[in-house]
């Protein structure tokens, strides 16, 4: 998905994009060396400019068996700054699939609530699982032959009683996925938002 933005949610992207290249990468099995030496590399990019963001991540040093691979458990503490930077790559996201689905860009006024969830995280939430199974298969991106639905899907939807409610889920390779909800109404917010449009102008990791 590609859509035009001005100059300072553009340049907002960019630190985020950065730390989205290296979480994309952790999958639940174990990659090829071509994809190792990609992994290293955006590894060794995260750790050179933004070494505030591991401070809370612990990575296990006993393998385990996962999705039929041995590898290793990486944990993320609560307090991680990880976290935020996600939750705002989450909305993000959820405004372009509102942008794609609705043919417009979501209202100014527009309030936000998201969240990321590991890999593991999403494989032991039977809920979420349950609900994905019930409203049908995945959407991706499409241009031509060419799909990318093993890089990223997507299931987004407008609440049957409620025309300004827009939600979505979204999955990322097998390393992460996000849920997020757009509440478009004029007047009482559904929910304190996290996030509003306008939010990646200077946005900062």
């Amino acid at each position: 998905m590609e859509f035009g933005a001005c100059h300072e949610c553009h340049e907002g992207t960019r630190e985020m994009d950065a730390v989205i290249g290296f979480v994309s990468r952790i999958r639940g099995t174990i990659p090829e060396p071509s994809s190792q030496a990609e992994l290293k590399h955006h590894v060794d990019a995260l750790v050179r400019r933004y070494p505030h963001l591991l401070e809370h991540l612990q990575v296990d040093s006993t393998p385990v068996m996962y999705n039929g691979s041995i590898g290793h458990v990486a944990r993320i503490g609560k307090d991680s700054a990880l976290h935020g930077v996600m939750d705002a790559f989450a909305a993000r996201v959820a405004l372009a699939l509102y942008r794609l689905e609705k043919g417009q860009p979501a209202p100014v006024n527009a309030r936000i609530l998201c969240r990321w969830d590991t890999n593991v995280g999403l494989d032991n939430d039977a809920q979420m699982n349950e609900f994905l199974k019930a409203i049908g298969l995945p959407r991706t991106l499409v241009q031509g032959k060419k799909h990318v639905v093993e890089q990223f899907r997507y299931w987004p939807g407008t609440a049957a009683d409620d025309p300004h409610l827009f939600g979505c889920f979204a999955a990322f390779r097998e390393s992460f996925g996000i849920t997020a909800f757009i509440d478009t109404r004029d007047g009482e917010p559904l929910f304190e938002p996290m996030f509003q449009p306008g939010f990646l102008q200077g946005f900062k990791v």
